[in-house]
C-alpha cells in the first residue's frame, strides 16, 4: 500500500509505503516530544530580558536598582553591570555568591553572545549572560525554578496529514540579500538571506526567503500564511528545509512549522516574517497558537 504525500502540490508528490508511513507518524511524534523538552530546557526558562544603558546598571532584588531580578532568596543588590563603549563589564557585591564555571566572581568582562560563547554566570536557581540585538544591549535572564516550566501542558497540533509534507527547491540569491525586518518587541533585526525555498502547493508555486543553518542542507525561514493572528501565531511561525536521503532531493514538512520563542515567553525577541514571506493560503499543519497552561 502506497500512502501519497503531497497531493496539495500538483505534480510534487511524495509516496510512501506503509511502512515508512509509519515510520513517519514515529518521527513525528518523537519530533514534538524533542520539542516540548527543549522548550523546557530553553526557551520557557527566561525570567527577564533587561536592557542596558551606557554607564551603571545595579541590579538585585531591590526595587532600588536599574535592574530587579525576581525575588527567589535573591540578594537586595548583586552588583552592576558596567557598559562603555559596547563593552559590558560586571562588579559583584563582596559576599555575593556569583558563580562563573565554578569560580566565584568579583569582576569581570563579559563575552556577549554576538562576540562568541556568551559568559554565563550563576546564582542559585538564576543564571545570565548579555546578547546584542542590533543597536541594543540585553541582560537575558534564566530561572531552572522558572513557574512556566511547570504550568506548561504542552503545544496543540494540527492533525498531521502528509499531503502539507512537500518536494522543495533551494534557489540562490545572486549575492546574500539582507533582509530588513522588526522584532516582536519593536527592535530592528537583520536577516542574511543566501537563497529561497521553492514548492507548490495545489499547483501553484510560492518562494519564501531563507537563510542556512549551521547543519549543512537545512535551511529556515519564517512565514505569515491565512492562519495567523487567528488559529496560529499572529508573528508567523517557523519552517526548516532539509534534504531527504531516502527520496533525494529536499523537502518541505508544514507538519512541523512551528512557533517562534516569543509566543512562550515574553523575554523573547523574535524577528518576524517580512512582507515577501507572507503565503496568502491556509497552512492548516503544524503548531497552533499556545495558550499557557492549556494543552
Amino acid at each position: 500500500m502506497l500512502w501519497i504525500a503531497g497531493c496539495k502540490s500538483g505534480s510534487e508528490k511524495l509516496a510512501l509505503t506503509n511502512e515508512d508511513y509509519l515510520k513517519y507518524v514515529d518521527s513525528i511524534e518523537s519530533w514534538k516530544e524533542y520539542r516540548a523538552e527543549g522548550l523546557k530546557k530553553n526557551w520557557l526558562s527566561l525570567a527577564g530580558l533587561f536592557p542596558l544603558k551606557e554607564g551603571e546598571n545595579s541590579f538585585g532584588a531591590s526595587e532600588s536598582n536599574n535592574i530587579i531580578f525576581p525575588d527567589r532568596d535573591t540578594p537586595d543588590h548583586i552588583g552592576s553591570f558596567f557598559m562603555k563603549n559596547g563593552e559590558v563589564r560586571v562588579e559583584i557585591e563582596p559576599g555575593v555568591p556569583v558563580m562563573y564555571n565554578e569560580e566565584k566572581v568579583s569582576e569581570m568582562i563579559l563575552v556577549k553572545d554576538n562576540e562568541g560563547e556568551p559568559t554565563i554566570l550563576h546564582l542559585g536557581s538564576l543564571q545570565w549572560h548579555i546578547i546584542q540585538r542590533v543597536d541594543q544591549t540585553y541582560v537575558r535572564l534564566r530561572d531552572t525554578e522558572n513557574p512556566l516550566i511547570e504550568t506548561f501542558k504542552g503545544i496543540e497540533y494540527y492533525p498531521l496529514d502528509t499531503a502539507w509534507r512537500v518536494k522543495a527547491q533551494f534557489e540562490p540569491h545572486l549575492t546574500t540579500k539582507i533582509i530588513e525586518t522588526t522584532t516582536s518587541n519593536g527592535d530592528r533585526s537583520q536577516i542574511p538571506s543566501t537563497g529561497a525555498i521553492g514548492f507548490k502547493i495545489s499547483g501553484q508555486y510560492y518562494r519564501l526567503d531563507a537563510w542556512p543553518l549551521e547543519e549543512p542542507d537545512r535551511y529556515q525561514t519564517l512565514f505569515f500564511d491565512e492562519t495567523s493572528a487567528n488559529e496560529t501565531y499572529g508573528g508567523g511561525r517557523y519552517l526548516i528545509m532539509e534534504k531527504s536521503g531516502s527520496e533525494g532531493g529536499y523537502i518541505v514538512d508544514f507538519n512541523k512549522a512551528y512557533n517562534p520563542p516569543c509566543v512562550f515567553t515574553e523575554f523573547a525577541t523574535c524577528p518576524l516574517p517580512p512582507p515577501q514571506n507572507r503565503l496568502p493560503i491556509k497552512i492548516t499543519a503544524g503548531e497552533k497558537m499556545y495558550e499557557a497552561g492549556i494543552p
